[in-house]
């Protein structure tokens, strides 16, 4: 009787160091695991910076999203997630600047994205990427893609600029973090009608729901 209440004192003694040791290391293996996190988000922002960034001078041409055709400005920022992350994120100024979270000018990361009201409507009319500095600027930057002669002194294109030369600015938005969500919702409003068929074509709304299967992405 006496060896088991020894035994047992011993055991409570071993639970409770074991208890105290796990309280010590959880604060560290915590930060660590927000560290790593944190690493792998901006890897993974840089890689669509940079894939942003490689097409520099392509032509505008709306609405599209093929290196190959052109880039519209949601097309641009659409192409660059999905190739180089695998990051769907909404399509259409409105859509983005609606669905993204919303950010202080101060918070602003690379990836981030800067919407416009251009035509003073109240709606975001226009979207850009924010970049951050880069050699050979100043000033950090935004890569866009714009039309010939709309504003913007006859550049046309995916061009960079500083990214305070604009004031129409509507919002700073996030439209990647942490839960790191992989597919966009097709029927937030003008996307399908934008998208089907490049928005040459009307579409019927629920034949074209119907056409998903259980398991389709």
């Amino acid at each position: 009787l006496i060896k088991e209440k020894d035994m047992e004192k011993k055991a409570h003694k071993l639970l409770l160091a074991l208890l105290m040791f796990a309280m010590l290391i959880n604060p560290l293996v915590d930060s660590n695991i927000v560290k790593a996190s944190e690493g792998d988000i901006e890897e993974k922002l840089q890689k669509v910076v940079d894939k942003a960034l490689e097409f520099e001078g392509v032509n505008y041409k709306s609405p599209h999203h093929d290196r190959h055709i052109g880039f519209n400005c949601d097309g641009l920022i659409w192409y660059a997630y999905k190739e180089a992350i695998g990051h769907l994120v909404p399509m259409g100024p409105e859509n983005m600047d609606e669905l993204g979270k919303e950010i202080s000018k101060e918070d602003l990361r690379i990836g981030d994205v800067i919407t416009y009201d251009f035509r003073k409507t109240g709606r975001a009319t226009h979207v850009a990427m924010y970049i951050g500095k880069i050699p050979g600027h100043s000033k950090p930057q935004i890569i866009h893609a714009v039309r010939n002669g709309d504003g913007y002194k006859g550049r046309g294109g995916v061009i960079l600029d500083d990214f305070d030369r604009y004031k129409a600015v509507k919002r700073y938005v996030r439209l990647y973090d942490e839960t790191n969500m992989q597919v966009a919702d097709f029927r937030v409003k003008k996307w399908v009608n934008l998208r089907t068929n490049n928005g040459n074509q009307p579409y019927d709304r629920e034949a074209l729901i119907g056409r998903f299967r259980k398991g389709d992405i």
